[in-house]
């Protein structure tokens, strides 16, 4: 199963479905939030999400694309970081379990995550990235058809030490691809 890290518009990524760094109520927030609401069609999305009403922390809940390529939009939500590294990283992991577990029953086979909750949610991009990628490399042992898994992050993170050393030395990562986009994510 490929698994790459990229970083580029999540907006204008060809999957099956995107995954939002939601808040508990579904409300459109600032960062990549306010991005996909924007390119998915704000009145829709929001419609969409008032109907649903709620994503419990950890969870996730789907919505249609609408205007974006990916078919679903998978909303994930998370209370963020207060300090305490035990609980961001659970409820972390839980945000991407519930999401590909969300992606799987909708029959995606492919799905992009941004770095979920390293911006407003303020979880340092290191620990959001170690999680990320243990999360999904845990999750894809399995023996789901997945086509492929794309992990969103910025270009100033990626050039970063840690960032180079999650893509380079990460031994689920080892000899997959690391593809660069020029694109900047929208924040």
């Amino acid at each position: 199963m490929p698994f790459h890290i990229v970083y580029g518009d999540i907006t204008q990524m060809q999957v099956d479905a995107i995954v939002n760094a939601a808040s508990v109520s579904l409300k459109k927030r600032p960062g990549i939030c306010a991005a996909i609401f924007h390119a998915a069609g704000e009145h829709l999305l929001q419609k969409a999400c008032r109907d649903v009403g709620y994503c419990p922390p950890g969870k996730a809940v789907i919505t249609p694309g609408f205007h974006l390529p990916a078919r679903f939009i998978i909303h994930t939500a998370s209370p963020g970081w207060f300090g305490s590294i035990h609980n961001a990283r659970r409820i972390l992991k839980l945000c991407y379990f519930h999401s590909m577990g969300l992606a799987a029953a909708y029959r995606c086979k492919s799905l992009a995550f941004p770095l979920i909750f390293s911006g407003d949610y303020a979880i340092p991009r290191q620990e959001a990235l170690k999680t990320a990628v243990a999360s999904i490399q845990l999750f894809c042992s399995s023996t789901l058809p997945w086509k492929s898994i794309w992990c969103c992050t910025d270009a100033a993170f990626m050039s970063t030490p840690f960032g180079r050393m999650a893509v380079e030395n990460h031994k689920y990562l080892k000899n997959r691809s690391f593809k660069r986009k020029r694109e900047p994510i929208l924040r």
